[in-house]
């Protein structure tokens, strides 16, 4: 999420914005999860990341502690919770909490 939020500076970008840009130009099975209150908005994916199980306006997976504006929750997560056909690959995420409830989670395939 870091490289994201350089990027928005640089660019005189919104984090979404940004964050969209991202995923396009990764060489990396990468996906962001747009949340708001827990629930997903939507979904911006690589093409080669695997379709997510979550979908729009249902509850995310426990997205980590905290959940105050401009905290970085990081770690390693079961595919299952966020995959529609898991693998035996491991998923990192990142999430970003910001202000008004939103978020945005960064899974990348190890």
């Amino acid at each position: 999420m870091q490289a994201v939020l350089e990027i928005a500076n640089l660019l005189e970008l919104s984090r979404e914005a940004a964050a969209r840009r991202f995923v396009e130009v990764n060489d990396n099975p990468v996906a962001i999860a747009f949340s708001k209150d827990g629930r997903l908005r939507y979904w911006a994916r690589h093409d080669e990341f695997p379709p997510p199980l979550v979908r729009r306006n249902q509850q995310m997976p426990l997205l980590g502690p905290g959940g105050n504006s401009g905290f970085i929750a990081a770690g390693n997560a079961e595919p299952n919770e966020w995959l529609k056909d898991p693998t035996s690959e491991q998923i990192y995420v990142q999430t970003l909490y910001q202000r008004g409830g939103y978020a945005m989670t960064l899974l990348e395939i190890c």
